[in-house]
Parts: C-alpha cells; structure tokens; sequence
C-alpha cells in the first residue's frame, strides 16, 4: 500500500519544480500529473478572483516582490503560499505572451 502523504508531496513537489523551471514534463504520466496540479491550482486560486486581489495589493509584480502580500493571499485563498508565488508567476508570464502577441516587433523593409 503506498503512503498517500508521500505520494501527493512528489505530485505537488514535481508540479512546482516545473512551475519554476526546474524539472521538464518528459512523461505522459508527468504530463497528466502536471495537469492535475495546475487544474487543483487554477481552481483553489480562480484567475478573476486573483487578479481582482492582487489589484488591491499594488498589481501582480507589488505582490511578486512583497512577502507580506503573498502571505495575505495564502491566509485569504488558505493555500501554501508557494501556491501564491507560482500562480502570480503564471499569471505575470502570460500577460506578457499576451502582450507581445498583442504588439508584434514590425520587421524593417529592405
């Protein structure tokens, strides 16, 4: 029988080592098991909701740089606050592909 503590640490272990940059999905069983993790992430920490708070905290980079603030969302949400940390990440990240799909660097004509 396997120990289910240990097993749910690995599976949330591995999902902020990919978060972060530090381990790739190389499995379809990681694949999966990244995606659960990111669905559990995006349900405990709802974007509109989020973002809504972290306007009220100065934005997503104030509560990137400010612990306090990161420890009040994971109070608020009642999450780890490294789930804080790795949701304002994705959330900053993706504004910025938004961005830059947004407003293209205009090649220069020959």
């Amino acid at each position: 029988m396997k120990n289910h503590s240990y097993v749910y640490r690995s599976n949330a272990e591995y999902f902020y080592d990919v978060m972060e940059g530090r381990k790739p999905i190389i499995t379809e069983e990681d694949q999966d098991s990244f995606n659960a993790s990111y669905f559990g992430m995006c349900f405990l920490l709802p974007k509109e909701s989020f973002l809504q708070q972290t306007t009220c905290l100065g934005g997503l980079k104030a509560v990137k740089k400010d612990d306090e603030k990161k420890t009040f969302l994971a109070r608020t949400y009642r999450v780890e606050k490294r789930l804080v940390d790795v949701r304002v990440s994705d959330l900053l990240s993706r504004q910025q592909q938004a961005g830059k799909q947004q407003n293209p660097v205009k090649m220069k004509q020959l």
